[in-house]
């Protein structure tokens, strides 16, 4: 109660050298480094290199906010990815931390690889907004990331550079020239409005389309203590419909999300949908399950390739090819600072297996090391075959093995 009180006092008596009315400008920087080391062990194919492969990679990130007292804030972050080596293949893990996504304006930039080497140097400015705080709304514009939706393994209402599980770093979702409001009604309630670009940069004489632009309005509330939301979206000329909910089963906790898709072009309507669980059984191990559906996949294995050579898995709205999957993640505390986990994705109409096992150890409370991999387990391409199916037999036996180890540090 004392110290209650001499708070409330202090901040009711401002210095005499401040005005009570100035704004008060506070300037935060954070950042990291990382590196990763990947290599990838193909199998005998014509689509995988016929040796081992890898990559190195360093990324530098610096966040900068500023603070116009208590209603406007600033944030800029760039990193700087240089690479060292090849990682061949097809379908392998992504880093999560390579500077690429749509802009509006160009601020990204690449260079290399040179003659007879294969170092290159890619750099972003990931974040760049202004964000205002009203009384009961807020509007950000610039570059912010964009995210819908509850599913952890599969996620059909995030449509704005979703990652995939094979991701190895998701802290930072690559962010999106956008301008969003978000306006609040009581506590639990959440109406948000955003138009975010999806293109390519805008060059010189160049046209705007309507599949250049990703706009939503989602509304999220609260009931006791399940979470609904619906979102009604015009994504890149499509026309989607969807919603989520999040709520308990006594000790679990369920989700799920579905969207119903519209096309632009000359594409059927679509749904794509998915239900989890998790529960932590003990202080130390949790299990989560994930089931998921998209009727714009095949059944067939030899329209595997072609599927994946769509336009939606070039701009990573989709990764996978199928139509029904299932996911299941579990991780183990050894130790407090020593974490273990396993993944798996099976393909329900192949039978095909991606594994994902990691280790991760938090070498100091700004610090981490991590290894782990994905590999994928099912019936392998018959070889020699020819286009366009190459004899693929399943999805995951496309997947050569890959490992990697990384270093983090924050600051």
């Amino acid at each position: 109660m004392i110290l209650l009180w001499a708070t409330l006092a202090l901040a009711d008596e401002p210095p005499a050298d401040v005005a009570p009315d100035e704004p008060k400008v506070r300037l935060r920087a954070s950042g990291h480094v990382k590196t990763f080391s990947i290599a990838i062990f193909p199998f005998d194919h014509p689509l995988l290199p016929d040796a081992p492969t890898g990559q190195n990679l360093l990324d530098a990130r610096l966040n900068v906010q500023v603070d116009l007292g208590e209603r406007v804030e600033v944030l800029a972050a760039h990193h700087v990815t240089p690479t060292f080596g090849v990682a061949g293949g097809i379908l392998v893990a992504d880093t999560g931390v390579m500077p690429i996504a749509p802009e509006l304006l160009p601020l990204s930039y690449s260079a290399g690889p040179g003659e007879g080497g294969s170092l290159s140097m890619m750099g972003r400015t990931d974040r760049l907004r202004v964000k205002f705080h009203g009384e009961r709304f807020d509007v950000v514009v610039g570059r912010q990331p964009i995210s819908f939706g509850t599913g952890r393994f599969f996620t059909p209402l995030d449509l704005v550079n979703p990652f995939t599980p094979a991701t190895i770093d998701t802290e930072y979702k690559p962010g999106v020239d956008a301008i969003r409001l978000d306006l609040y009604h009581g506590m639990a309630s959440r109406l948000t409005l955003v138009t975010s670009w999806a293109g390519d940069p805008i060059t010189e004489g160049g046209a705007v389309e309507i599949t250049d632009f990703a706009s939503a309005i989602a509304g999220q509330s609260t009931l006791g203590t399940t979470d609904l939301m619906a979102l009604a979206g015009l994504i890149r000329g499509d026309v989607v419909l969807g919603g989520g909910v999040e709520g308990a089963l006594g000790p679990v906790s369920v989700y799920g999300d579905a969207a119903f898709t519209l096309p632009y072009g000359d594409e059927d309507p679509f749904v794509r949908a998915t239900v989890g669980a998790s529960h932590r059984f003990t202080e130390r191990f949790m299990l989560s399950g994930e089931a998921y559906l998209q009727t714009i996949g095949t059944a067939s294995s030899e329209n595997l390739l072609t599927t994946l050579q769509g336009d939606r898995f070039a701009r990573g709205e989709l990764w996978l090819a199928g139509l029904a999957y299932a996911g299941l993640a579990a991780t183990f505390e050894i130790t407090p600072l020593i974490h273990v986990g396993a993944g798996s994705f099976l393909n329900l109409t192949d039978g095909s297996v991606l594994g994902a096992p990691s280790l991760t150890w938090s070498i100091a409370d700004n610090a981490e090391l991590a290894a782990g991999g994905f590999v994928g387990l099912g019936r392998r391409p018959q070889t020699p075959a020819l286009p366009p199916s190459f004899g693929v037999r399943s999805e995951f036996g496309l997947y050569p093995a890959v490992g990697f180890v990384s270093g983090r540090a924050w600051f």
